[in-house]
């Protein structure tokens, strides 16, 4: 919209009902900004990049002034413009900068996110990308909506970074997108298959003990350790029965280190004679194992520590007593320093060998929390063993003076729900129809 800017046109401009902008025809570039809460601010658009600078609110600056600082700025020589950077240098920056204050598993997302799905704008100028660009990109996304979701977040949250360096312009508005949720659980006949093919990718049997030499000295697995099909990784097995014992995170499981493991005196060959993963546990079981993830690695930025029964602890055991304390259990193929990540792989390979299909790793933790309910396990105890901080500290004046941890009842209620789902991974009868 254009007219000509005096002091009674502002003056008598209406409210709209959304944000308007009103430039003046007697100097180009210059106008005035309407908002729908009844503000007037004076702003310059600029330069091939169509860069707007606030000039300041009407009426605390005036007409005349802002017309004088605005002829100043258009008279500016294109020099002044700052100059456009690369996708990929401004990526760098962004990097030392910015994302070396992320938690480092937001870090490593987030650096992932930016160079797998917006790898086409990498060698372009920050101020050539339109909105068409990310439409595009996001386009090829359209049938996985929340790997759209957060490569858009991801995004976003770079350009406006940049926006804010004065690199580029801000990120283009895009009708808001919705992350739903998912509300898949599995059956108990789909968790019996899924860690059955786990069974046999790393050739453990849920009936499988520890074998010790005669001093308790030695600790291995009864049979081989790698997986009999390279297309199921052991490793990546391991993680999977995990999560169906814990209800766990995969990312918090897959980064565990030697040092957050603490065993007891307790854990030795007598432990397994009296509590074989075999029978049934009781909740007088000893303090076998306790997994401490520190703050650092969970979404809420809290310490959490879990127990674990004789399951968890015969899949832990092995491979913890051959590490140094800061080795991670769990690596890559590629480096022994970095978690495991060949995720989407090692899942295919798991749907084929299992027959389960239409599911993600992160239905069984809301399948173990539903299993929880279904097992007569206290919704805040199963909270406190899931991490929900937010499920038990709903009330702010209980969060701040109950600070009883629970612990006894966490223990009782796990070596429980492994005890309840022994058996129903043992069960025989398999429905296929």
């Amino acid at each position: 919209m254009r007219a000509k800017l005096t002091d009674l046109g502002i003056r008598q401009m209406p409210t709209p009902p959304s944000t308007t902008y009103v430039w003046d025809s007697t100097l180009s570039g210059f106008g005035i900004r309407l908002s729908p809460k009844g503000k007037r601010t004076f702003t310059v658009q600029r330069g091939k990049s169509r860069q707007r600078i606030t000039l300041g609110h009407w009426p605390a600056l005036s007409l005349s002034d802002a017309r004088l600082k605005a002829k100043r700025l258009l008279c500016e020589t294109q020099d002044a413009t700052p100059a456009s950077l690369a996708f990929t240098d401004a990526l760098a920056i962004y990097r030392t900068t910015h994302m070396s204050t992320m938690r480092p598993k937001t870090r490593t997302e987030q650096d992932r996110i930016l160079n797998l799905y917006w790898k086409p704008l990498h060698q372009r100028h920050l101020r050539t990308i339109t909105r068409t660009d990310i439409s595009e990109i996001l386009d090829t996304l359209a049938d996985k909506p929340v790997m759209a979701f957060n490569a858009r977040s991801a995004l976003r949250t770079f350009i406006n970074w940049c926006h804010a360096r004065d690199y580029c312009g801000p990120f283009p508005k895009f009708k808001k997108a919705k992350s739903t949720a998912r509300s898949r659980i599995l059956t108990d006949d789909e968790l019996r298959l899924i860690w059955r093919a786990c069974e046999q990718a790393g050739e453990r049997t849920v009936s499988t003990a520890l074998v010790y030499s005669a001093d308790c000295s030695e600790v291995s697995l009864d049979g081989p350790e790698e997986a009999v099909s390279p297309r199921l990784p052991a490793t990546f097995s391991r993680i999977v029965q995990l999560l169906i014992l814990t209800g766990q995170r995969r990312g918090e499981i897959a980064n565990i280190q030697r040092s957050w493991i603490s065993f007891t005196a307790h854990t030795s060959k007598d432990f397994f004679s009296e509590h074989s993963p075999s029978v049934s546990l009781t909740t007088s079981s000893p303090n076998l194992c306790t997994l401490t993830i520190p703050k650092e690695y969970t979404k809420n930025g809290t310490e959490h520590s879990i127990p674990l029964g004789a399951i968890a602890a015969s899949i832990l055991l092995p491979i913890a007593q051959q590490l140094h304390q800061t080795s991670i259990l769990f690596p890559s193929r590629h480096s022994s320093s970095t978690p495991f990540s060949g995720w989407s792989k090692s899942k295919a390979a798991l749907d084929k060998a299992s027959g389960v299909t239409n599911w993600t790793l992160h239905d069984l933790r809301r399948t173990w929390a539903s299993l929880a309910a279904r097992w007569g396990i206290p919704e805040h105890i199963a909270a406190r063993l899931q991490n929900h901080r937010t499920a038990f500290h709903a009330n702010p004046i209980r969060a701040i003076y109950n600070r009883y941890e629970f612990q006894d009842e966490c223990r009782e209620a796990m070596l429980a729900m492994e005890s309840r789902l022994l058996t129903l991974l043992e069960a025989d009868t398999i429905c296929t129809g």
